[in-house]
């Protein structure tokens, strides 16, 4: 019975919870599968060497609309994923359960630590078991569970933020500036939680926790050392992190980028930021926030997932005032007498998770709240907090477990009563658990795909699939695909081995570094008759494959894969198809029809996953064209594309969309066009030598738009351009191998074209009008004379913010090297004195 007595301690107790708590997430799924899909894309676990691999400043499929937001924060954590999958012997199964286990156990540890601190200094067993309870609150709270289903890399705060504040806390009591350094490693590991990616639950987080830790500080007298450690932590984060700050902070200011739109313009701010927010605010309820739920009416009345909605109902709000049971100690505990210092930590906790209530409520005292609340919106970058109800659920949800751990510490101390105190607890404790039911036997992660006939969010990647990206990643050609059958909005839907599937952000761009069309939205340009989704509806209707074939030449697309499996497009009602693909492909078979009709041949299949390809059909990466079409308006863009008489190598302008008036004296016909060699250095960098050169000519870059390509002189013809040709001579245009990579910093002393002769082509492309004239005059030094009136070129295109991410490389590498130096000379010291 003693021995029986000592194991059951609240030490041991917490013990067991995070063993417990670690372990969960191993009984999930069946081994190889997992919930891997949405809005962010998990395959970094699945292949995490990959995914590091095809990092880079675009987003994730490069479509018709540059979009430079940085993936560079991950590398810290895809390193981690790369050493701990090769200790786990690339067991996929092995690693994503060992990371949700740390995840779930760390964000308990964090709340439990912290609870801990705030009240060590009183009674022992109480802070323990308050802590205890506190942490489990927040693990297991309803807000937290049911984000487990296709989390975003921003819900790793849920133990990264907490953790980070004890550790603050730490240093505040201890005065040791090596609980910083702990700090710091951490928040350099997690860098995407600290990045533009998760600003939204950063900024929600981090100044209301500021905010009490200010509090905090002065009522421990130890202002000074505050913001002392504050100070320092904030210079040394920005240093650590200016790999991705730097390329973030170029985006968010740079005019023409999507992100300074969203943030600074009208539409950004009103449009996506306070439309949605109105729309949203009458469904969110107080009653959910208080029992830490998520907002069931909201999940309801928008369609959420029918088992989502089914779990939240059956496992909280049918037993809505078993929940009750939080609120009631927070509000007893405001009764119960504490000394000076316990009750100005106490309030201010208390005063500041008020506040966040009401921003998370929204609906709260009339025209005080909503209209108020409304006007923020009119603040650069405010429209971050559009989804307030998700937002800011980090940040209660966190703040009320600290109140309710600090409020059961001293309801604990108050009641008398022996008996009383353990139905208290355990009524607590099986509330909680009662509450965390669904995630404890993994029935959030392994529902039905919502609107799908028995296909499961959780799926196992088949071996064909890889042996497919394989392929690609093989295939040195450079070009873009399509990924059959086509969704509304860009999700990718690839069919597991176990009745599940994979639905959500293109695989092929992350995995294998091929740029993909994977749904109607890509190919949305805006303004744009030609790159629409009403333009491909229109000429599926009209059976007009030969302006489809026109289409993808001009998106430099050479690949089709279909996934043929009829699970993957028969087995989904609507979402995330779209109604129009429905009513001219009706069934997934039809998709085979269209690769038909389009000429395109089987060149690569592994069971339902077959790759296919139209070498006689294909605009290279880079090519240059033998017609120029000059139009007033992009309108006039989809009919000149359906004219009998169209040459398929031909470039457009027009008036409506270049910042240069130039195209007025542009030829129409391009006489002596040379020939074209290029490299795909990167997915930032190619280079290019242009041979034969007679008389001026435009260059197409198929990439999308914008400002910061780059187009240099270069004059290293060394070695001489031979064999290992990817495509021959296809268009004009070889794609050769041998040519010389150069080093990063090669361009940064180069002559570049001028910005003036860069051009907004085929209405999304990149293109520079090479003057021969303006070359002879300005670099005639780069222009190789062969002796018979023609002249070679070489040329670098590199897209110019990439040297941002090589500067913070520079300054984070710098300052880790200073961390640790400084570390390891301190430590050095105390082992020699002792």
């Amino acid at each position: 019975m003693e021995t029986l007595k000592r194991i059951l301690t609240v030490k041991n107790l917490v013990i067991l919870a995070t063993l417990v708590l670690f372990l969960i997430p191993f009984f999930w799924f069946s081994p190889g599968a997992a919930d891997l899909g949405g809005d962010s894309s998990r395959l970094y676990f699945y292949d995490p060497v990959n995914f590091l691999a095809n990092v880079n400043i675009f987003g994730s499929s490069r479509t018709v609309q540059a979009s430079l937001i940085s993936s560079f924060a991950l590398i810290p954590f895809l390193v981690l994923l790369v050493i701990l999958k090769f200790l786990f012997f690339s067991n996929f199964y092995l690693l994503l359960s060992v990371f949700n286990g740390c995840l779930l156990a760390g964000s308990f540890l964090g709340v439990y630590l912290i609870i801990r601190e705030l009240v060590s200094e009183q009674d022992e067993i109480y802070s323990r078991l308050a802590g205890l309870l506190g942490g489990l609150f927040y693990a297991f709270s309803g807000i937290l569970v049911y984000n487990w289903q296709k989390y975003l890399t921003s819900f790793h705060s849920i133990a990264v933020y907490p953790l980070t504040i004890w550790l603050f806390i730490k240093y505040l009591k201890t005065t040791k500036k090596v609980y910083l350094f702990y700090l710091l490693s951490l928040s350099l590991i997690f860098s995407i939680n600290f990045s533009f990616s998760a600003a939204p639950i950063f900024f929600s987080f981090f100044p209301a926790v500021i905010l009490f830790l200010l509090f905090y500080a002065w009522g421990e007298k130890k202002l000074k050392l505050f913001f002392k450690g504050f100070l320092l932590l904030l210079l040394f984060i920005i240093l650590l992190q200016a790999f991705h700050i730097l390329p973030a902070a170029f985006n968010v200011l740079s005019p023409s980028s999507f992100v300074n739109q969203v943030i600074f313009s009208e539409e950004g701010k009103l449009a996506r930021g306070l439309t949605y927010f109105e729309g949203n605010a009458p469904n969110v309820k107080l009653i959910y926030n208080l029992i830490g739920f998520p907002q069931y009416t909201l999940y309801k009345d928008a369609g959420a997932a029918p088992d989502i909605v089914r779990l939240i109902y059956n496992y909280g709000i049918k037993y809505v005032g078993l929940f009750f049971v939080f609120p009631l100690v927070v509000l007893l505990s405001l009764f119960i007498k504490k000394d000076k210092k316990a009750n100005f930590v106490f309030l201010s906790l208390f005063s500041i998770w008020l506040i966040i209530l009401f921003f998370i409520t929204a609906n709260l005292f009339g025209q005080w709240g909503p209209a108020g609340y409304a006007k923020l919106f009119y603040l650069p970058g405010f429209a971050m907090f559009r989804s307030f109800y998700g937002v800011f659920a980090y940040i209660l949800i966190f703040l009320y477990a600290l109140l309710f751990g600090v409020s059961l510490f001293y309801l604990l101390k108050a009641i008398a009563n022996r008996w009383l105190k353990t139905i208290l607890l355990v009524f607590i404790f099986l509330a909680i658990v009662y509450g965390s039911l669904p995630l404890v036997f993994g029935l959030v992660p392994n529902i039905e795909h919502d609107g799908a006939q028995g296909v499961s969010l959780a799926h196992k990647i088949k071996p064909a699939y890889d042996e497919v990206l394989e392929e690609l990643r093989q295939n040195q050609l450079d070009s873009a695909m399509l990924s059959f059958p086509l969704t509304a909005g860009g999700y990718q839907i690839i069919e597991g081995e176990n009745g599940g599937a994979y639905v959500g952000v293109a695989s092929f761009p992350l995995l294998a570094g091929r740029t993909t069309y994977a749904g109607l939205a890509d190919f949305d340009y805006p303004a744009s008759a030609l790159f629409s989704r009403d333009f491909i509806l229109d000429r599926l209707k009209n059976q007009d494959y030969r302006s489809l074939n026109r289409l993808f030449a001009l998106l430099n697309v050479s690949l089709i894969f279909n996934n043929s499996s009829p699970v993957v497009y028969d087995g989904f009602k609507d979402w995330p198809y779209d109604k129009g693909l429905r009513e001219y492909l009706p069934t997934g078979n039809d998709f085979q029809l269209l690769i038909d009709r389009l000429g395109y041949q089987k060149i690569y299949q592994r069971e339902n996953y077959v790759l296919y390809q139209r070498p006689d059909y294909f605009l290279p990466h880079f090519y240059l064209p033998t017609a120029v079409i000059k139009a007033e308006s992009r309108k006039e863009f989809p009919g000149i594309i359906k004219q009998a008489d169209y040459n398929p190598r031909t470039v457009f302008y027009a008036n409506d969309i270049q910042a240069s008036d130039l195209i007025n004296y542009l030829p129409l016909q391009i006489e002596n066009v040379p020939s074209l060699e290029f490299k795909k250095i990167s997915v930032t960098k190619y280079r290019l030598r242009v041979h034969n050169i007679k008389s001026s000519f435009p260059l197409v870059f198929s990439e999308a738009w914008h400002q910061g390509w780059r187009l240099y002189l270069s004059n290293s013809f060394n070695p001489p351009t031979t064999g290992n040709f990817i495509s021959a001579n296809y268009q004009g245009t070889v794609q050769n191998q041998n040519l010389p990579n150069g080093n990063l910093w090669e361009t940064w002393l180069l002559p570049a074209v001028g910005s003036q002769y860069h051009l907004a082509a085929n209405e999304y492309a990149n293109s520079w009008w090479l003057d021969l004239d303006y070359l002879r005059k300005n670099f005639p030094d780069y222009l190789r004379d062969n002796g018979d009136g023609t002249h070679d070129l070489e040329l670098i295109v590199e897209l110019a913010p990439q040297r941002y991410f090589y500067l913070g490389v520079v300054i984070s590498s710098l300052t880790l090297l200073g961390l640790v130096i400084v570390v390891f000379v301190v430590w050095w010291k105390r082992w020699q004195t002792k």
